[in-house]
């Protein structure tokens, strides 16, 4: 998981991460959830977009490339189930911010998480990671449930995290 991991890279460092993770996904199997606001990183790696407003979803497309051409479509996708999150609550304190949010995240793809400032995309990763209570949700990584872990019992199952700001943890 990785929230904004391009804000402040130069040009160079930029290509190198995309195509890092893009190596990540086709080679080793790996999948990304990532909050980012360039888009065209969105645009280079994701293979699935889910659009966020006043924290719910209110769109989600999942994209098929055609040389240089983008399309946005919603296709069966058989790959392995790698995370999963079945309407997730959260926020802070009395603040609500995530409303029944559900969200999948299959082998071999990068699910880029869009939205405005404010529509709750760092409070889904903080909740999914443990940072933050996630009451009645269930979220699974690798079929795993993961539901009310800590981030570093999270982080010994095999889930890592990119908070903005670049303070990591994972594997």
């Amino acid at each position: 998981m990785m929230d904004e991991p391009t804000v402040g890279l130069d040009r160079g460092t930029f290509a190198k991460l995309l195509e890092l993770m893009t190596r990540l996904v086709e080679v080793e199997r790996k999948a990304f959830l990532v909050i980012e606001h360039n888009m065209d990183a969105v645009m280079s790696v994701s293979a699935k977009v889910v659009l966020l407003v006043q924290g719910a979803v209110v769109a989600s497309a999942r994209q098929r490339k055609s040389g240089a051409i983008a399309t946005w479509s919603m296709p069966i996708w058989d790959a392995g189930m790698l995370l999963q999150v079945t309407d997730l609550q959260a926020g802070y304190g009395k603040k609500q911010v995530i409303h029944g949010m559900s969200l999948e995240v299959r082998e071999r793809e990068i699910v880029a998480v869009l939205g405005h400032n404010g529509a709750g995309k760092s409070t889904l990763m903080n909740a999914i990671f443990g940072v933050i209570r996630r009451p009645g949700a269930a979220c699974c990584s690798r079929g795993k449930d993961i539901t009310g872990q800590q981030p570093s019992t999270n982080v010994q199952a095999g889930l890592g995290y990119s908070p903005q700001g670049a303070r990591c943890s994972g594997p």
